[in-house]
């Protein structure tokens, strides 16, 4: 998901997730059908069509690109596989004193898949010498959790040079908000 900076892409990433895990766990508010809300015209006025949702209720797991890049990567010239990116997300699920949801998370990733949602992919520090890890873990996590969806947000013009393209991803652009999406964000906040 590419968008220029401050376009919305790591706020798009945490509302999906926020509304993945709301339907999970039947939260009334923050669920798919907030996901799926229809957009409101230009003019304010709603429109009647829901955004498409072709999934069921996914897992949502997100994991900040750059954290992972400063705390789960090999050293500098070391392959990184799916191991480092799934054991960076079980040190993160041990550091919050959810240690007894690794397995089950494990088991879900296999059998029933999720959303595994990689934000930032062009603010990885030392970037230079990290890209190639990054890409070797994203790629090797998507071969290893089959079922597994994988989002990865970049800045447009960073994802455009060659070295930073992820192969057999498809790439999308986060469209500008709409006059009647800004008037309801405004009023929502």
């Amino acid at each position: 998901l590419l968008g220029d900076p401050g376009s919305g892409k790591s706020t798009f990433v945490n509302f999906v997730a926020l509304c993945l895990a709301g339907q999970n766990l039947d939260h009334p508010q923050a669920n798919l059908k907030l996901l799926t809300e229809p957009l409101p015209n230009d003019d304010g006025t709603e429109n009647i069509e829901g955004q498409a949702w072709d999934h069921p209720p996914l897992l949502p797991v997100p994991v900040v690109l750059r954290d992972f890049a400063a705390r789960g990567l090999p050293p500098v010239g070391e392959k990184a596989t799916a191991k480092h990116l799934y054991d960076f997300i079980v040190a993160d699920l041990h550091s919050g004193a959810l240690a007894a949801y690794a397995k089950p998370l494990t088991r879900t990733l296999l059998r029933e898949g999720g959303l595994l949602l990689l934000d930032g992919l062009d603010e990885v520090p030392e970037a230079q010498q990290r890209r190639v890890q990054i890409k070797q873990a994203v790629t090797d996590f998507a071969a290893s959790f089959k079922r597994c969806r994988i989002l990865v947000t970049s800045r447009t013009y960073a994802y455009q040079q060659q070295a930073w393209r992820l192969p057999g991803f498809a790439e999308t652009v986060l469209a500008p908000f709409s006059r009647g999406q800004i008037d309801r964000f405004v009023e929502g906040w």
